[in-house]
């Protein structure tokens, strides 16, 4: 049993306090330190103008970090429950995963390293973060990346997590069918039977199946075929996303500026964007995109596009290539007020399409944002 921090009697007053402070400006940002990039030529465009509107805030409103539950340290991955209505973060900094009530926002349990039993998993630096939910029980899937494993969790009881297996060797990095280098994407067929993992280093996607998802996964097969910049190949893979019934595969090649799509049973190649390797600022261009998500029908795909400070949102036929819809935040503008981004890393929807959730990572919170009705 994995042991969860909790701390009911003060959700109530945090939330209030949360919500108090939400409606405060930081007046000491030319105290506070920026991360600086070389900024691309041009940007600036305005929010969204299509059908999503910023509705909360999960973390801090002033770009803080922390290590206390109202706080993250850079979290790099979000998911969400379609069961349950639940939100888990890969707080990446802090080393943990914060899990959080999906309609009241309120927090519920932490998930982190207990050094004093080496029974439970440490982790390192946790990345990415999938979750899949079937009648009888959830299962959480965490990219412990500087273990270089996934570890996966039953969280069917909140108040008593249970450790299932660790894909990877953990502590040690490889090139074998069973072995990462600095992965960082995960995702999980809607019934938990496939696991796909962004083996970064190894630039490739490494795949496992199981029959329940409470076994021990076995792998199944490798996609990509090696660093390059043609179709099938690899620079560095951060994100993975998969449609619901497994018959698609999405996968954010990060240093080479694009999104490739991929037939979940035969692994051919179907569509993408970009194709010069080169970042961009266009409605169709990335700069090192990282997360990335897709609707349960898979014909919505979301990016998190970190050097553009943006979410990416396409329309998608299952055949061609997508076409821009919509994006979130402002284009290659970094900013920590509500509506924009700093460097995000990780994107996750409901079930019902009707809520994107973005790990804003340099500002150390998740936004949410809600379809328009």
């Amino acid at each position: 049993m994995i042991k969860t921090k909790r701390n009911s009697k003060r959700n109530s007053k945090r939330n209030s306090n949360r919500n108090n402070n939400r409606n405060k400006r930081n007046t000491k940002n030319k105290n506070k330190t920026v991360r600086k990039y070389k900024k691309l030529s041009g940007g600036g465009s305005s929010i969204n103008p299509y059908n999503y509107d910023y509705i909360a805030t999960l973390g801090s409103t002033t770009g803080l970090a922390g290590n206390d539950i109202d706080h993250f340290n850079c979290p790099a991955g979000v998911a969400v429950s379609a069961k349950r209505n639940i939100i888990y973060v890969a707080d990446q900094k802090n080393n943990r995963v914060q899990i959080f009530n999906g309609t009241t926002r309120a927090f519920i349990a932490t998930l982190d390293t207990v050094k004093e039993d080496p029974s439970n998993p440490q982790f390192q630096n946790t990345y990415g973060i999938a979750v899949s939910a079937t009648d009888t029980n959830e299962i959480i899937y965490v990219v412990d990346r500087f273990n270089h494993c996934v570890q996966i969790f039953n969280v069917t009881d909140i108040e008593n997590i249970t450790y299932i297996a660790t894909l990877g060797t953990r502590g040690s990095e490889g090139a074998s069918d069973t072995q990462f280098n600095l992965p960082t994407g995960v995702a999980v067929s809607a019934k938990g039977d496939r696991i796909y993992v962004a083996d970064t280093g190894n630039n490739r996607i490494q795949i496992f199946e199981c029959t329940n998802p409470t076994d021990t996964p076995t792998y199944k097969t490798t996609l990509g075929t090696g660093k390059g910049i043609e179709n099938t190949e690899f620079n560095f893979p951060f994100g993975v996303a998969v449609s619901a019934t497994g018959d698609i595969i999405y996968v954010a090649d990060t240093n080479n500026h694009r999104v490739q799509i991929f037939n979940g049973e035969s692994y051919n190649y179907i569509a993408g964007f970009q194709t010069n390797g080169e970042p961009g600022i266009h409605n169709t261009d990335f700069a090192f995109p990282r997360g990335i998500a897709v609707s349960a029908t898979g014909d919505r795909i979301y990016v998190a596009d970190d050097f553009n400070h943006r979410v990416q949102i396409f329309n998608f036929d299952r055949t061609n290539t997508p076409v821009y819809n919509a994006t979130l935040g402002t284009n290659n503008v970094p900013g920590n007020r509500y509506r924009q981004f700093r460097n995000p890393h990780g994107v996750a929807v409901s079930a019902d399409g009707s809520k994107i959730f973005v790990a804003d990572t340099q500002n150390h919170r998740v936004q949410i944002w809600e379809k328009k009705k």
